[in-house]
């Protein structure tokens, strides 16, 4: 399910709508971090960090 919010968050960027794609990507980073999945957390995060504030 995380896999598929980060997908469906990176779509939304792609498509120009940071604000979905935020929401998507923060709904994915929350459920890899429950997984224990660090590398995919960092990754995640890196994207949410790189949106326009």
């Amino acid at each position: 399910m995380a896999s598929i919010y980060a997908n469906f968050g990176s779509l939304m960027e792609t498509r120009g709508d940071p604000d979905e794609a935020r929401v998507l990507w923060v709904k994915a980073r929350d459920l890899f971090t429950k997984l224990g999945a660090e590398q995919k957390v960092s990754m995640v995060q890196g994207w949410i960090d790189g949106l326009p504030s």
